[in-house]
């Protein structure tokens, strides 16, 4: 029972010793009012004293170390490279950039949803192939068709196009 007082009583000791270091700190909160107090010696401070309540701190944004060295796209690339698709998709702005980090994860319709935003001949190549991972045959040769009208020797939409509607000719023919 002695070991237990003598601890209770070293606890005690150090709590008191904390609230009377607190107690110590509170000149602190006299600056505030030593502002308030200067400005009380203008005419028609307490008209400004309402604006003080209306301005709203700026909510905190966490920074990471590589964001001050790497951008946002460059750092969408090396989580590209790291195989973490999902997380790259939030760095990037570029709809393609995005598109490329969904197909990569597998999310072939969200893929196909981003390449659609850009009309270029890559990325309705690129669309058509999303949607043929995703079972969407027959949309996935308009896209091609489209890669080809603006691109002609584009061989590889050429070749997934062929590919494709032999495909759907086979699944016909049975």
């Amino acid at each position: 029972l002695q070991p237990e007082l003598e601890a209770a009583a070293q606890n005690k000791a150090l709590v008191e010793q904390l609230l009377e270091q607190q107690r110590a700190q509170g000149y602190w909160l006299l600056l505030p009012l030593l502002l308030l107090v200067a400005c009380a010696g203008r005419r028609g401070w307490l008209f400004c004293l309402p604006l003080l309540f209306m301005l709203q701190p700026q909510p905190a944004q966490a920074m990471s170390f590589t964001d001050l060295w790497l951008r946002p796209d460059q750092q969408g690339l090396r989580l590209l490279q790291q195989n973490k698709p999902l997380l790259a998709v939030e760095h990037f702005s570029d709809p393609l950039w995005q598109g490329v980090a969904l197909y990569r994860a597998g999310d072939y319709a969200g893929a196909a949803r981003r390449f659609a935003e850009v009309n270029s001949a890559s990325a309705h190549y690129n669309r058509g192939n999303a949607l043929a991972m995703n079972g969407e045959l027959e949309a996935a040769i308009d896209a091609w068709e489209q890669a080809l009208e603006l691109q002609p020797e584009l061989e590889a939409a050429a070749q997934n196009k062929a590919l494709v509607e032999q495909l759907l000719e086979q699944q016909r023919a049975q």
